[in-house]
């Protein structure tokens, strides 16, 4: 409650507020890592687009140069077009995952291989 005149209390729209403390948790930005080659254009735009105040604060890298500082600053991982994963940085991103980040990797046909390594399942694509 406020004060009034001569210390009387005044009554306001949030009583919860008088007798318990409480956080309201903010939303941070999401920060994504997407690792793409040329022809991701449309896809950062998508995730972020220019000049736009948004949710996400992406960093783009090559699949082929990214670090496990990368990973560890990102939230999420975006595997977009490109050559894909080799398997130990196949391996950096199921650890990535594994310790509670999350990945989404579009199911192209250049990325089919970086697809099944990831998985660690036995998978059958059929691209149109």
């Amino acid at each position: 409650p406020r004060s009034g005149a001569a210390g009387a209390q005044i009554a306001d729209r949030l009583a919860a507020d008088d007798t318990r403390y409480f956080a309201l948790r903010v939303r941070e930005k999401t920060n994504v890592l997407l690792l793409a080659e040329g022809g991701a254009f449309y896809l950062e735009q998508a995730l972020s687009p220019a000049g736009a105040e948004g949710d996400v604060a992406l960093v783009t890298k090559s699949a082929r140069s990214f670090t496990t500082a990368d990973l560890d600053r990102a939230d999420v991982v975006v595997l977009g077009p490109g050559p894909g994963l080799d398997d130990r940085d196949a391996g950096l991103v199921r650890r990535f995952v594994s310790d509670g980040g999350s990945a989404l990797v579009l199911v192209l046909p250049e990325l089919a291989a970086a697809v099944r390594r990831l998985s660690g399942a036995r998978l059958s694509m059929d691209f149109a």
